[in-house]
């Protein structure tokens, strides 16, 4: 995981370093086989729920 940080801090710009990397055995597919973004973003919104200003 540290390496993965290290990487996005050395090769992105600022703005696009992630705040926080999740691994995940599965990501959810809907039947076309594209990700459900909007429930996945749904989902980390339930988790983190003092952040809802953004």
């Amino acid at each position: 995981m540290e390496k993965i940080e290290k990487w996005c801090r050395n090769n992105l710009v600022a703005y696009k370093v992630p705040q926080y990397i999740e691994f995940r055995d599965m990501l959810p597919k809907s039947k076309v086989g594209k990700l459900p973004r909007r429930e996945i973003r749904d989902e980390e919104r339930r988790r983190t729920p003092g952040d809802a200003a953004s």
